[in-house]
């Protein structure tokens, strides 16, 4: 075992012992322990990377922040080691996030590896989506850089035994001239399944991953490249061909849209539901995508009771379209009478 870890003991409300192999973080009446070397556990807390920039110029300083889904477990504590490698890469520093606050090992920079101990406060395990730490760096020269996580990256949860750490994916950034083709890749979870059930309630909120009501986001590089804009309830909309797209011109055109990781893309939950805010109409639509670039809107025929009574986050998918989005779909001429009819886009 490391020796920062063998000789580590703090009090920090709770306590963190290391010994034997074994990473400690004791609460009052709760304990987990945490083993070295363990494997990945099959849907275990996932770890990703989110740049701020997928490509950017030599010298220019960037960030990398790294994000987790704790996927239902109650986190306590992380021992996390990031491994990058590539064209003159300079990391000045790895930084605390504020999803587990309390630094147990203040963060590290090595030749090729960045490490860090963190752990949530002794009586708040964490629970959800959210940014662990910031990794600032820069690139000194013309390239393709790659984060990835060491298999020596270790979580730790209450109540359970051992390390809970799950997907790890990785991220390439290009440098300079370097062809920009950013990638991410998981080392579990198959990309899901198209199903036609209704939209999941929302996990995150916009500002958990440094974005705002409005942005417009795609996971470039991935197998859904797709533009998407989100609304500040954890949602995010399709735009569903280059023509649509085009109808919302002041926001900014291919020029203002985020690339993100298909983990980011995939905590916002995909709505259809539309209303043509251009006229106040307080009729609501449903989209149902009956091509790679082809849509029918249908008619939401359910009132406001029965739809909350249905899914209390009804009103918070409904997305504004304008005229020309309006206008561009044809209408079916069989309504939904139930949420359940609604189908979810997935590529």
């Amino acid at each position: 075992m490391n020796k920062r870890l063998e000789n580590l003991l703090l009090v920090v409300g709770g306590l963190l012992l290391v010994g034997s192999g074994v990473l400690y973080y004791i609460y009052p009446k709760l304990d987990i322990a945490l083993n070295k070397g363990s494997a990945a556990v099959a849907n275990g807390v996932a770890l990703s990377f989110q740049p701020s920039k997928t490509t950017v110029a030599i010298n220019e300083q960037f960030t990398v922040d790294v994000l987790t889904d704790t996927k239902g477990y109650s986190v306590s504590a992380t021992d996390l080691r990031v491994n990058f490698s590539g064209a003159g890469v300079l990391v000045s520093s790895i930084t605390a996030g504020n999803f587990l606050p309390v630094i147990l090992v203040s963060g590290s920079v090595g030749s090729g590896k960045a490490t860090i101990i963190l752990g949530s406060q002794p009586t708040a395990p964490a629970q959800g989506i959210g940014i662990l730490a910031t990794i600032t760096l820069k690139a000194t020269q013309n390239g393709l850089v790659q984060f990835s996580f060491d298999n020596n990256t270790q979580v730790a949860a209450i109540g359970q035994v051992g390390n809970v750490v799950g997907a790890m994916s990785s991220v390439t950034i290009a440098a300079g001239t370097a062809t920009p083709t950013p990638t991410v890749s998981a080392s579990t979870t198959p990309t899901p399944t198209p199903t036609q059930s209704a939209t999941p309630g929302p996990t995150v909120s916009p500002g958990t991953f440094n974005l705002r009501e409005g942005d417009m986001i795609s996971a470039a590089g991935s197998s859904d490249p797709d533009i998407y804009i989100i609304n500040e309830s954890g949602f995010k909309r399709l735009f569903l061909n280059p023509i649509i797209f085009s109808f919302y011109g002041h926001l900014g055109g291919y020029a203002k849209v985020k690339t993100i990781t298909p983990y980011i893309r995939d905590a916002f939950g995909t709505s259809g539901l539309f209303r043509n805010c251009e006229t106040n109409d307080e009729k609501i639509w449903a989209v149902q995508v009956i091509g790679e670039d082809d849509a029918v809107l249908h008619h939401v025929q359910v009132s406001g009771a029965q739809a909350v009574a249905q899914d209390p986050n009804f009103f918070k998918k409904i997305f504004c379209i304008n005229n020309n989005e309006y206008y561009w779909y044809p209408k079916s001429l069989d309504p939904y009478t139930s949420l359940s009819q609604i189908p979810t886009y997935r590529r």
